[in-house]
């Protein structure tokens, strides 16, 4: 059986939410694992970025998505240069849809962000894939991100 704190969770689920109460949720650890999926790391790092210049956003969802691994029993899922190579490429998006104001119009704009796989276009595997890159952040060796 599930304890009150399990249902609450559930019932959270990041597309009814607004983006700052979104943030909030996430940070709280209140969005079940099971509710948190690729376009909701985009939606989460764009929501970080319209509120914060893309340092502060980079910081803040790094904080936030290692947390949230770690209260999901999955430290290891967190990948810091993933994190922020992904800040980066949704901050260069932003700057090219700047009047866009919506989540669901950014995301409609820019369908490639919800390939999982796009950080690869830029690093190599071995160097993505390396321990470094996962607890730190490693430049990119194939083509510069944006």
């Amino acid at each position: 059986m599930q304890t009150r704190e399990e249902l609450l969770q559930e019932l959270l689920l990041p597309a009814e939410l607004t983006d700052d109460q979104f943030i909030e949720a996430m940070e709280q650890l209140r969005v079940a694992n099971v509710n948190f999926h690729h376009r909701d790391h985009i939606r989460l790092a764009w929501a970080y970025l319209r509120r914060d210049n893309p340092p502060v956003a980079g910081e803040n969802l790094s904080r936030c998505i290692r947390r949230y691994a770690t209260h999901n029993k999955a430290p290891r899922k967190y990948h810091h240069t993933i994190t922020l190579a992904w800040v980066r490429i949704v901050a260069a998006a932003m700057r090219l849809t700047p009047a866009l104001e919506s989540f669901e119009l950014f995301a409609a704009a820019h369908p490639a962000l919800f390939e999982v796989r796009l950080p690869w276009t830029f690093y190599s595997a071995a160097r993505l894939d390396s321990e470094a890159a996962r607890a730190g952040w490693v430049e990119s060796d194939l083509h510069p991100l944006p």
